[in-house]
């Protein structure tokens, strides 16, 4: 059982490093929480995405048929600034705006189709290439 365990863990633990192996920095929340991202557009503004792995279930008698959930999140990062703060579905726009007050068109697009947290890669290259 311990055994099982333990092959369980390094699994997991393995696995956020692997997830994380493009272009990997350490960056610290606003929060003051240090953690393993991966730079997805680097720019004036950046975009970071951060992988956990988890074990979703348990099946008593067999430790071994648990699984793993990936779970996604996303960081917004500027160059003035040395921290990152979390995009949720709930505050992208907030975050987005303040972020993208130098360019007003971009900005008032934000949360239109096209424009929505689904294309956070999009808005932020956008703004990069401008």
């Amino acid at each position: 059982m311990k055994k099982s365990l333990l092959i369980i863990c390094l699994f997991l633990i393995s696995g956020i490093f692997i997830a994380s192996a493009n272009n990997p920095v350490v960056k610290k929340t606003k929060k003051g929480k240090k953690l393993l991202v991966e730079v997805a557009i680097e720019g004036s503004v950046s975009l970071y995405v951060h992988e956990s792995k988890y074990l979703k279930a348990t099946i008593p008698e067999d430790p071994m048929e648990s699984y793993t959930e990936t779970k996604k999140s996303y960081f917004i990062g500027t160059e003035n600034k040395d921290v990152i703060q979390e995009l949720t579905f709930a505050n992208y726009k907030e975050l987005l705006l303040a972020e993208l007050i130098d360019c007003p068109k971009l900005a008032d697009n934000i949360g239109k189709k096209g424009y929505r947290f689904a294309n956070l890669d999009t808005i932020i290259d956008k703004h990069n290439d401008q």
